[in-house]
């Protein structure tokens, strides 16, 4: 299997940089890739590494659909 993370431009290298597991790391950049607004996750871990991140915000499913239904009632 090809390495991913080999060109060291592509998202889920910058990704991985944080100190993600390679298939969470694939994950959160095909979510950036694709222009999701929010990444859900139940993964506390995965939470805490992408606290900040200026790509793409990441929230537990509660507060995703919070921050969704506050979306469509605006």
């Amino acid at each position: 299997m090809p390495d991913p993370f080999r060109y060291g431009n592509c998202i889920g290298f910058r990704i991985a940089k944080l100190g993600l597991k390679t298939f969470d790391a694939l994950h959160v950049a095909c979510a950036i890739s694709a222009n999701a607004n929010i990444f859900v996750t139940t993964d506390d871990t995965l939470l805490r590494k992408l606290k900040g991140h200026s790509d793409i915000i990441a929230l537990p499913p509660a507060d995703a659909l919070a921050q969704v239904e506050n979306w469509y009632e605006n």
